[in-house]
């Protein structure tokens, strides 16, 4: 009789002596964190945006609550994938679509609003200048009126002042003292008029200036430049990079979950049994072999050892109580199968009774010499 041997005693797979390993408990532990942290994360933003969503309190409520609904949806559908049947897994999809479409829109709105809310703060930075309205500059006359007025007395002066007149004429002269005096009356008023533009002009300046530095701190310098090299709008590309954030949070949420409920198919190879399947073992597993009778017969054999501590119970192969994996169960109707001389072991007998693809059917074949040995038939044997 020829055994082989499994060193189950490290409760991990043989691995190369120069590569890292872990142990799938520690990987276990760690995705299960990762997963309830993701979770909170997306159930915590769900629930602010559903917040935000509605005005009153029971709107809110109801908002929440379909929200939080949606995340759940999305979580636990990966690590229900395994436990249905392909009927069901159809009606699982279109409902995990749905609820992520509801996610990732309400997480995308919030990160949104975020942005918005930052940048209106960054715009508040700068200080707000007074543009001058049209009633300021509707306090004096304007300098176009002025200047016309001007243009008139200087014309009214030249006349006087080209008038001849024997003896003192007093009324000429006085005539254009008058003349003179509203002529630098209006002149001063010009003045005035241009200093109370430009100190207008320059307010507008400053406020344009300030409107212009206030709309740079509200963009996003890395994403206006990448939008740049994209060659689109600042808006569109801050709407892919929310959308990336929000999948990649949902993606390793739902990863990180599928590989839990993934964790919980695994058969474990520790169990207690009933002490009529129990054997304790000490040193190593012996797996079950093909043992050939000087009759020419094959014939299984029923020893099994499995590797375990002082006083620790393994329950034999030979129990129906062990969760067995679903490779587990298609190795063993291969075999029985194969035992009662109904299969022929190959690639083309397997995809045929088993109706799977040549990768399944190249796995399962593998398996099954590792487990039985490369015995085709056990009645063509026998004969």
């Amino acid at each position: 009789m020829s055994d082989i041997t499994l060193n189950l005693s490290a409760g991990a797979l043989p691995t190369n002596k120069n590569t890292a390993t872990m142990a799938p408990r520690t990987i276990r532990k760690i995705m299960l964190a990762v997963a309830l942290l993701t979770s909170a994360m997306s159930l915590g933003i769900t629930v602010f945006g559903g917040m935000q969503r509605a005005a009153t309190v029971t709107e809110q409520v109801w908002s929440v609550g379909v929200s939080v609904g949606a995340v759940l949806c999305v979580n636990v559908v990966p690590m229900l994938w395994r436990y249905v049947r392909w009927a069901a897994r159809m009606i699982l999809v279109a409902l995990w679509f749905a609820a992520l479409y509801v996610v990732l829109t309400g997480q995308m709105d919030v990160l949104a609003r975020a942005q918005q809310h930052a940048a209106d703060q960054r715009a508040q930075t700068v200080p707000i200048v007074a543009t001058p309205s049209v009633a300021d500059g509707a306090r004096g006359r304007s300098l176009t009126t002025i200047t016309q007025d001007i243009a008139k007395v200087s014309i009214e002066l030249a006349h006087v002042e080209v008038r001849r007149c024997t003896g003192e004429c007093p009324s000429l002269h006085i005539r254009k003292a008058a003349l003179s005096a509203e002529l630098a009356t209006l002149n001063a008023e010009a003045t005035e008029a241009k200093r109370r533009a430009t100190e207008q002009d320059w307010l507008r300046d400053q406020a344009s200036r300030a409107e212009v530095l206030r709309e740079s701190r509200r963009a996003q310098p890395g994403i206006a430049m990448v939008a740049h090299w994209l060659g689109t709008t600042e808006a569109r590309q801050s709407l892919l990079r929310d959308l990336a954030c929000v999948v990649v949070l949902e993606g390793l949420a739902c990863f990180a979950w599928y590989f839990v409920g993934l964790g919980t198919v695994v058969p474990s190879r520790k169990a207690v049994a009933p002490e009529s399947h129990t054997t304790v073992m000490h040193q190593e597993t012996v797996a079950p072999i093909l043992e050939v009778t000087p009759a020419g017969c094959v014939a299984q054999a029923t020893t099994q050892v499995a590797t375990a501590g002082e006083k620790e119970s393994i329950v034999n192969d030979s129990s129906p109580d062990v969760a067995m994996s679903e490779d587990d169960q298609l190795i063993a109707k291969i075999h029985e199968e194969v035992a009662a001389g109904r299969l022929t072991r190959n690639l083309a007998s397997i995809r045929k009774f088993l109706k799977c693809g040549q990768s399944k059917a190249i796995r399962l074949n593998r398996l099954y010499i590792a487990r039985f040995g490369d015995v085709r038939s056990l009645a063509g044997l026998s004969n």
